[in-house]
């Protein structure tokens, strides 16, 4: 059986359309803002101190693909709602895609970290990404090659890694992040967090949990239900998402050299739907 169309109010529809059109503007915008991060950094700047060089420059390198991540998430969410039919769950999985990416970045942008913290965190992500290509591609020629370089590299910048930890740095679940940087609280439930709950939510539609899909449920016949689409729940866990991207640009443009407050004026808007 056919799944039921999805008959959408006209508030539903306005929330829809002003949700594709922030997202437009705001993958727009920090496409342009990174951009200009990595092209031009102000002299002296953490950002500009580290360009180019290694292990210095491994959190911006994963920091800068985890936000085009997010960006290319974000844009492939406005091609689903632009579709005839508007793909009931599939929208959740690319919202949490983006989340993800945002979210990771942030931990390497985090504006608290001293330079030589920053620099852990981004030989760790390398630790955990090399440990990936060989579960992945096998113990072959060119992972052994990878992982001598990583350790000389190491040496020569005078860093270690103990398991996937360096100097007290070790790499969070993305459940964590959430937790930490959508830290507001709420009293229902057990999630404990807006980015608890939202995350559980995304996870839930995303891998099919049927506690997830029994929520927007509706009956075709006394036999048969099939999930429908519910806007403007994912327009709210998309402005989270977004919230997100914005938070690691922002931190990103801080560590360039840049004028932060300037870059909030312009994205806090599209995120929030002002």
């Amino acid at each position: 059986m056919a799944a039921l169309p999805a008959v959408i109010s006209p508030e539903e529809r306005d929330a829809l359309m002003k949700a594709r059109s922030d997202v437009l503007a705001l993958t727009e915008a920090a496409d342009k803002m990174l951009n200009r991060c990595i092209a031009g950094p102000v002299a002296g700047s953490e950002l500009d101190s580290c360009l180019l060089k290694n292990p210095d420059g491994w959190w911006l390198m994963y920091s800068h693909s985890s936000l085009y991540v997010a960006i290319d998430h974000l844009t492939a969410l406005v091609a689903l709602w632009a579709a005839p039919a508007i793909p009931h769950s599939a929208g959740y999985t690319v919202i949490r895609g983006a989340a993800e990416g945002a979210a990771r970045a942030c931990w390497l942008v985090d504006p608290s970290l001293t330079s030589r913290e920053r620099i852990a965190r981004g030989i760790v992500e390398h630790a955990y990404a090399l440990d990936c290509m060989r579960r992945v591609e096998g113990d072959s020629e060119q992972i052994r090659i990878r992982r001598r370089a990583f350790e000389m590299t190491l040496l020569r910048a005078g860093f270690a890694v103990d398991g996937r930890v360096c100097e007290n740095e070790a790499r969070p679940r993305i459940a964590t992040l959430m937790h930490q940087l959508l830290s507001a609280p709420i009293a229902s439930g057990s999630a404990g967090t807006v980015g608890g709950l939202a995350y559980a939510l995304l996870s839930g539609f995303a891998h099919a949990e049927p506690w997830a899909t029994l929520m927007d449920m509706q009956r075709v016949d006394s036999r048969v239900a099939v999930m429908t689409l519910n806007p403007l729940l994912q327009v709210q866990v998309l402005r989270l998402a977004m919230r997100l991207l914005v938070l690691g640009v922002c931190w990103t443009v801080g560590l360039a050299g840049f004028d932060v407050e300037a870059w909030k004026q312009e994205a806090v808007p599209l995120f929030r739907g002002f």
